[in-house]
């Protein structure tokens, strides 16, 4: 009840009132089913954004409805009446869009519909209207979307999944198997495209009023049940989940600027799914061991950022001479591009580099032209110190140790993309650490 209570408190007044702090524009999304509800409140908030929104429904009069009240509010807003179960129509829609509307850049597949029944009644025509407007409909869209998408190496693309992907009741089986078939096709297109430059996500909505569940809205037992199991104590209102897809678009650019130019920033947020993993910290603080777990935990290669040292670097450092700025962007560039080339293989890459200036990582992040993200290996001069004396490096002396700390510019996740997890860490831990803040990497690690 305390729980209950407080997370009343906490959302009472903001409920219509939450700002958005993403800046979409000059970007355009489609979003499917779009004319009322969940799709209608989710266009709404990315066009509150900045983005250019382009709305689908089958019925004309109610998306023209729809588009004219963005319109009025001074969005920038587009209709698309087709019928997303026909891949002729789709397909014939999305061409006249990217022709004519302009490029798209986000999908939001939310098209669906409910029909209730018990199973061993349940018509197979009715069965087959459900895999159709969930499943056959979320695949052609996806499918006609990704070419543009992949002509220009991005996007983003959020399917809209349900409750019942992970849990059944009476009367909906279809449904609930048509929501779990889109969570499994949105894995499959995560692994076909994320090395293409595509982002892809799904949000598995919970009980909320829309016209889809007026029935159960006006089912008095099914309210209590409702109301029983959800910490909030009742029905989501469609206004809540219009914001939740910015989660999912981090790493758009935050102006209109073309993304070409926007992926040699010199820092990403925190939050911004990265192909490219960089373990970094002073010597002896567990690169290498981190990295090389971290690559096979997730399938992909680990380069050994000390083997891409030209051989005079290595007898500077073999000598106890420090390098210089001028000896290490040689060694960035060629780290870099080795990096970038794995990630464009395999579709994620793991590394292991020093990267003890912010100047070195801003130099990796415009080398690699996309995000990367650091992880970097946090501990005290004493505990590192101990580590060293204990093992012997090829070419790295202890006496270097305190120039390496007197070099190093920690990294601060508010402003970089940084990952900061403790040296004493067990390595393993520092695996799951790492995969846990950034999903899509879950996602590489099954599929691949």
């Amino acid at each position: 009840m305390r729980l209950r209570r407080w997370l009343e408190e906490r959302g009472r007044g903001e409920r219509h009132e939450r700002q958005i702090p993403f800046d979409l524009g000059g970007k355009r999304a489609l979003i499917t089913g779009s004319s009322r509800g969940l799709g209608l409140a989710m266009a709404r908030a990315l066009a509150g954004a900045g983005a250019a929104v382009v709305l689908n429904a089958r019925d004309g009069k109610a998306l023209g409805a729809a588009a004219a009240d963005l319109a009025e509010t001074g969005y920038e807003v587009a209709a698309l009446a087709f019928d997303v179960t026909s891949p002729e129509s789709v397909g014939e829609a999305v061409r006249h869009c990217e022709g004519e509307i302009g490029p798209i850049d986000i999908l939001i597949n939310n098209a669906g519909m409910q029909i209730r029944g018990p199973l061993e009644t349940f018509r197979h025509d009715d069965f087959e209207r459900m895999m159709s407007t969930h499943v056959t409909a979320t695949f052609s869209v996806s499918q006609a979307v990704a070419q543009g998408m992949i002509a220009r190496g991005r996007g983003k693309i959020i399917n809209i999944c349900s409750i019942l992907t992970d849990h059944a009741r009476p009367s909906v089986a279809p449904y609930g198997a048509a929501k779990a078939a889109i969570a499994n096709l949105t894995r499959g297109m995560a692994a076909d495209w994320a090395g293409k430059g595509l982002n892809v996500n799904a949000i598995a909505p919970g009980y909320f009023r829309t016209d889809l569940n007026a029935a159960l809205i006006a089912d008095q037992d099914f309210n209590a049940w409702v109301e029983k199991r959800t910490p909030m104590g009742r029905w989501g209102e469609v206004e809540e989940l219009g914001p939740q897809p910015f989660s999912l678009l981090p790493t758009l650019p935050v102006s209109s600027t073309d993304t070409s130019s926007m992926s040699t920033a010199p820092s990403q947020p925190r939050s911004d799914p990265a192909r490219i993993i960089i373990v970094m910290g002073v010597s002896s603080s567990g690169k290498s061991t981190v990295g090389a777990a971290l690559g096979r935990a997730l399938h992909a290669p680990f380069l050994d950022g000390d083997k891409y040292h030209p051989e005079a670097n290595v007898e500077k450092m073999r000598a106890g001479t420090p390098l210089t700025d001028d000896d290490r962007w040689p060694w960035l560039t060629a780290l870099s591009a080795a990096l970038k080339e794995a990630a464009d293989r395999k579709g994620v890459a793991v590394g292991a580099c020093s990267a003890l200036r912010k100047s070195y990582r801003d130099f990796i992040t415009r080398e690699a032209g996309e995000p990367v993200l650091f992880v970097y290996l946090e501990g005290s001069r004493d505990v590192i110190g101990e580590r060293m004396a204990r093992r012997k490096h090829e070419y790295m002396p202890t006496s270097l140790l305190d120039s390496q700390f007197a070099t190093l510019e920690v990294p601060d996740p508010a402003t970089e993309h940084v990952l900061v997890v403790p040296v004493t860490d067990p390595v393993d831990k520092i695996v799951r650490t790492v995969t846990a803040s950034q999903d899509h990497l879950r996602t590489f690690k099954r599929w691949q």
